[in-house]
């Protein structure tokens, strides 16, 4: 099964489909990667987030079973 998933930096939001079954932190970092160059040069996990759509508030990552079809994810990044 394929996820539908919406990346966020910054003010940038990219889509992407995603093999459900490859979902695991250091997929999720190589893909923000891939997709956005400027964190390239980072190492490491990245600290990301979800949205709630729900309530529309955004909370650390921490239990990839949170991801739905069509969630939105971010990497802040400082600056």
């Amino acid at each position: 099964m394929t996820r539908l998933l919406f990346l966020q930096v910054g003010r940038e939001t990219k889509r992407v489909a995603f093999p459900s079954d490859a979902l695991n932190q250091e997929a999720l970092s190589k893909l923000f990667r891939d997709r956005f160059p400027r964190l390239a040069s980072s190492n490491g996990p990245l600290s990301i987030q979800i949205r709630d759509p729900s309530v529309g508030i955004f909370y650390s990552l921490e239990t990839l079973s949170d991801i739905r079809d069509k969630a939105v994810l971010r990497v802040r990044v400082p600056g």
